[in-house]
C-alpha cells in the first residue's frame, strides 16, 4: 500500500508540473515615461512572424503611468519576444531578443533625440 500511495504521487507530481507549465503566464509592469501616449503595445515570439494582440489593457497608455500586463506562453516559449510599440503619431519603434524570463519591469523611455527605448528590472 505504501508503494502505491508513493507511486500516485509521483505521478500526480508530474501531471501537476506538466499542467502548470502549458497554462504558464509571464507577468510584469510597463511603465510609459516616453513623455507620449501609446497606443499598442504588441509581442510576440522571437520565431513568429506575426505580432497578434496589444498587451496593454487599455485603448490609450498615458506618459508616467504604469500597466500590468501578462503574456500567456506554453511549452514551446522561450524567454526571448520581440516588442513592437505604436505612439499616438502612429510611429512605431520595434525591439528584438528582449529577455522576458527575469522581467519585473519593462520601462519605456524617450532620449533626447525622440528615440524610444527600454530598460529592464
Amino acid at each position: 500500500m505504501k508503494k502505491f500511495t508513493l507511486l500516485f504521487l509521483f505521478v500526480s507530481a508530474i501531471f501537476a508540473s506538466n499542467t502548470f507549465a502549458q497554462n504558464y503566464e509571464l507577468r510584469f509592469d510597463i511603465v510609459n515615461h516616453t513623455g507620449l501616449s501609446l497606443y499598442g503595445i504588441y509581442v510576440t515570439d522571437t520565431d513568429q512572424n506575426n505580432w497578434g494582440n496589444d498587451i496593454i489593457p487599455y485603448d490609450r497608455f498615458e506618459n508616467d503611468t504604469v500597466a500590468n500586463v501578462s503574456i500567456p506562453v506554453d511549452n514551446q516559449t522561450l524567454c526571448d519576444y520581440d516588442i513592437r510599440i505604436t505612439d499616438d503619431n502612429g510611429n512605431s519603434v520595434e525591439f528584438t531578443n528582449v529577455d522576458f524570463c527575469e522581467l519585473q519591469t519593462l520601462t519605456l523611455l524617450m532620449d533626447r533625440e525622440g528615440n524610444l527605448y527600454y530598460t529592464v528590472e
